[in-house]
């Protein structure tokens, strides 16, 4: 048997590296978009927490203690609202009369901004304002 005529098993060292060199690529591209694709989705999250859960644990809170007073943080996870945010760091909320003050950590300024301007732009009603300052965005709520 000729050595030409012997056929060819396995690959060669130089494509095993072209191949690695194309999967670390894509997964580079892939990674940059997954990352983007988890941001969204956390200011989803954060969105509905303010706009949905943090409203309802609110007027839960009213309707048994007779008023806002009362209805602090401690307070309102006891109506079902978590104690965290989606990037998985720990709010805060004052209250004055009717007004509260959420104050939501994000850990980058990009979901910060888009955090806040989507609840500066929802049709909340009891949305009074939303900021986005340093690390956190403050969202003012002025409940009836």
């Amino acid at each position: 048997m000729n050595m030409k005529q012997k056929a060819q098993k396995g690959f060669t060292l130089i494509e095993l590296m072209i191949v690695v060199t194309v999967l670390a690529i894509l997964g580079t591209i892939g990674m940059r978009g997954m990352n983007a694709w988890i941001g969204g989705a956390n200011v989803d999250v954060a969105t509905y927490f303010v706009e949905r859960d943090f409203l309802s644990a609110v007027t839960q809170c009213y309707r048994i203690n007779r008023g806002y007073s009362n209805c602090n943080k401690n307070e309102l996870t006891r109506y079902g609202l978590s104690d965290q945010t989606p990037w998985d760091t720990s709010w805060t909320v004052s209250v004055a009369s009717n007004t509260f003050n959420l104050s939501l950590p994000v850990p980058d300024s990009e979901d910060g901004t888009n955090l806040a301007t989507r609840l500066s732009t929802s049709e909340v009603e009891h949305i009074s304002n939303a900021s986005y300052s340093g690390s956190n965005v403050t969202v003012q709520l002025v409940m009836p």
